[in-house]
């Protein structure tokens, strides 16, 4: 447990009260429990935030002791439930989400870990806590059992008495980080950022620390164009033209129109950015797909997105996430379908659902016209 600290880590440590962990004490619990290495890191930054041993140390059994007692492992789900109904309520470190039951009308939540998909909640408590209507959080959970609503018909003996979120987003959060600024000088300030993100600022020149706070700007600002720092002449103004071009190419009705406007902007494009005309005319077809359906404005622009695909993409990764070895592709594939259905339970109407029919009568009339192109070739391939 011994970790040397530096004159940057003593800095920090008052000043970051509660924010800042040591990983070495991150990556010998992180594995050792079913829930996520941030769930550690929280724990970690509210009881071992300190350069003192002795008081890490005491930390560490609290940490320990509640890992080891509020988490459930795969198999123990029955022993957790035994305890609530023994004991009256018990505490469990595991993700909440909740929904609304619209036929009892009120709210129940889900307690993966334990299998419990109807557990009780109060109604201010979700108020509260919006985020459990969405991807739900984890939490530390106070879940009670009642053994006179178990023998009802139909009863929900589970209740969620209380929750205290982890690692969710202070309004503060900034307010810390400026009055924190205060106690560092700009070279301290620029190491601190670096090793908060893993990266040892005593194995870099000063260059290199600039490059690599330089990929941190996208963090703070969003959709900032990293193009804009650079000198003159390097095609940032062409860079804005093109943007524009491409919105109002893909905001036109008339698909004619906009391929007309997107080719005269390759062709402006080819003298000196020949490798961008080319790929704006290699990739013409996918970019008007939607538009040459004809369809309403309101579902072309929900069609014309990826925010559907990376939606499910994104439940993907956070399903699969805990895997570190995949012993063959059935694994994969199982895990995958896990994930599908695990996103489908967020899915949620289009805006413009009721134009669907015109979508389907659309792709119909495609495949009806592009069948004649598809037999005079095949028949073109038969007689060569």
């Amino acid at each position: 447990m011994s970790m040397a600290l530096d004159d940057l880590d003593r800095l920090a440590a008052p000043v970051f009260d509660g924010y800042i962990v040591r990983k070495d004490l991150v990556r010998k619990y992180s594995r050792q429990y079913p829930v996520p290495t941030y769930v550690v890191e929280f724990l970690l930054g509210r009881y071992c935030a300190s350069v003192n041993e002795s008081e890490i140390a005491e930390g560490l059994q609290i940490v320990e002791k509640q890992l080891k007692d509020r988490t459930v492992r795969t198999g123990e789900e029955e022993l957790f439930k035994a305890r609530a109904r023994e004991t009256g309520s018990i505490k469990i470190i595991d993700i909440v989400r909740a929904r609304l039951d619209a036929k009892n009308d009120c709210y129940v939540a889900e307690l993966p870990s334990l299998t419990l998909r109807d557990v009780r909640i109060e109604d201010q408590l979700v108020r509260d806590n919006e985020r459990l209507l969405t991807d739900g959080f984890y939490a530390e959970v106070t879940l009670t059992y009642d053994g006179i609503i178990a023998q009802e018909k139909g009863g929900r003996p589970f209740k969620i008495d209380a929750l205290r979120p982890i690692q969710m987003s202070k309004s503060d959060v900034l307010d810390v980080y400026a009055k924190a600024r205060g106690s560092f000088s700009t070279a301290q300030w620029i190491d601190f950022l670096l090793r908060s993100i893993g990266l040892e600022p005593g194995a870099f020149s000063e260059r290199a620390k600039l490059v690599a706070l330089l990929r941190m700007i996208p963090f703070v600002e969003r959709n900032y164009n990293l193009v804009e720092l650079g000198p003159r002449g390097t095609g940032k103004s062409m860079h804005a033209q093109v943007r524009r071009v491409l919105r109002q190419a893909w905001e036109m009705d008339d698909a004619a129109k906009a391929e007309t406007l997107l080719r005269n902007l390759a062709r402006r494009l080819e003298k000196d950015w020949e490798g961008v005309s080319a790929s704006i005319l290699e990739g013409l077809d996918e970019m008007l797909t939607v538009t040459r359906l004809g369809l309403p404005a309101d579902l072309r622009r929900s069609l014309a997105c990826t925010n559907i695909v990376e939606n499910v993409m994104g439940t993907v990764r956070r399903v699969c996430r805990n895997v570190k070895y995949w012993r063959s592709p059935s694994m994969a594939l199982r895990w995958v379908g896990a994930a599908m259905q695990e996103a489908a339970k967020g899915f949620r109407r289009l805006k413009a659902h009721k134009q669907l029919p015109l979508l389907k009568a659309a792709l119909a009339a495609r495949k009806a016209n592009a069948a004649p192109s598809n037999e005079h070739l095949a028949q073109t391939a038969k007689a060569a």
